[in-house]
C-alpha cells in the first residue's frame, strides 16, 4: 500500500515538473514574440504571442505574468475593459507584481 502511494506521489511530482517546464517554455516564447511584435508591429506575431499566454493560463492560473501580458494585448487591440479585467486578475494572483502599477496607469490614461 505504501509503495503504491509513494509511486503515485512520485508520478505527480514528475507531471508537475513537466508542467512547470512547459509553463516556463510557453511563457518565454510568448514574451519573446511579444517583444518581436513591439519592434515589428506585426499583428500576426502578436496573435501568436497571445496564444502562448493563453496556453500558460491553462496550466498555471496562479502566476501573474500571463494575465499581465494578455492585459497589454487587449489594450493594444483597444479593448480597455478586457485589459482591465486581466490586470485585475494579475493583481489578485500577486498584488505586489512590480509592473502592474505602470500598466494600470497606461490603461487609465
Amino acid at each position: 500500500m505504501f509503495k503504491e502511494l509513494h509511486s503515485i506521489k512520485s508520478k505527480a511530482k514528475e507531471n508537475k515538473s513537466v508542467s512547470d517546464e512547459k509553463f516556463i517554455l510557453e511563457l518565454n516564447e510568448g514574451i519573446s514574440l511579444f517583444q518581436k511584435f513591439i519592434k515589428s508591429k506585426d499583428i500576426k506575431i502578436l496573435k501568436k504571442s497571445s496564444e502562448k499566454f493563453f496556453a500558460t493560463l491553462s496550466s498555471r492560473r496562479n502566476r501573474p505574468e500571463p494575465y499581465f501580458y494578455i492585459s497589454q494585448i487587449f489594450f493594444i487591440f483597444g479593448d480597455k475593459q478586457k485589459a482591465l479585467d486581466y490586470l485585475k486578475a494579475a493583481e489578485e494572483v500577486e498584488p505586489g507584481f512590480k509592473d502592474l502599477p505602470r500598466l494600470r496607469k497606461v490603461i487609465f490614461s
